[in-house]
């Protein structure tokens, strides 16, 4: 064989090889961080083509409001921890904007990112992959998880702020302005950057939030990284 040769098919071998790599699944035991992060071996994972709602949005059923963003985190909590064997096999499907790798995961036989939309604990995220709206219209119709009541979807409760289905304007703008009862601040930025302030960040006191604008408040740092801010001061 050429040296010219060789050196061709050792770099179509490489890139294969480059290939593989970045296709394989990731395996290991998972830190629930909410219906649709998680982690896996230090590495953050975003469930595919699925929204669930955010930790502090409320929905409502018969009337009374809940937490909806709680209640499908612990639905996937216990489904997982419930399991003589909790490993996760998680098929990438590249990065987000935020670097957390986008996944397919699997318990077992058991699509995950299907069952949390099929018990309506998430919506198929359509502006990314319709592969998930059969097992949505299913939820839907039986009336499973956020559909036996009202809810506003993830993206929209991220965008205006929005409390829930049924509360005022005055009710949500009132309690995202108090932070009720959360320190952390959640600012868009001119460049339209998601950015977080903590109490010790010197531009706390002069970090206004304005809801009508997609801003909010956060409880824990870890649910405003898991919403898509990123921490003042950092890159």
């Amino acid at each position: 064989m050429s040296p010219t040769l060789y050196f061709f098919v050792a770099s179509l071998l490489s890139c294969a090889l480059l290939g593989v790599a970045a296709e394989t699944p990731i395996v290991g035991v998972p830190e629930i961080r909410d219906a649709d992060t998680i982690v896996i071996n230090a590495t953050v994972i975003r469930l595919y083509g699925i929204d669930a709602p955010e930790g502090s949005q409320t929905c409502t059923r018969a009337g009374s409001p809940y937490l909806c963003g709680e209640v499908a985190t612990e639905a996937l909590r216990s489904l997982v921890e419930t399991q003589a064997d909790p490993t996760l096999r998680c098929d990438q499907r590249g990065l987000d904007r935020y670097n957390r790798v986008l996944s397919e995961c699997f318990l077992g036989s058991i699509n995950l990112n299907a069952w949390l939309v099929e018990q309506g604990h998430a919506l198929a995220y359509r502006q990314y992959s319709d592969a998930y709206s059969e097992y949505e219209a299913n939820a839907a119709s039986a009336q499973r998880g956020m559909w036996a009541g009202e809810f506003v979807a993830p993206w929209d409760y991220r965008r205006t702020g929005q409390a829930d289905a049924t509360t005022s304007t005055e009710a949500t703008t009132a309690s995202s302005d108090s932070g009720d009862g959360c320190a952390i601040k959640g600012n868009i930025n001119r460049e339209g950057e998601r950015i977080y302030h903590t109490p010790d960040s010197p531009w706390y006191d002069r970090t206004v939030i304005t809801p009508s604008q997609g801003e909010r408040w956060f409880c824990t740092e870890a649910e405003a990284q898991a919403a898509g801010w990123r921490r003042a001061g950092q890159p």
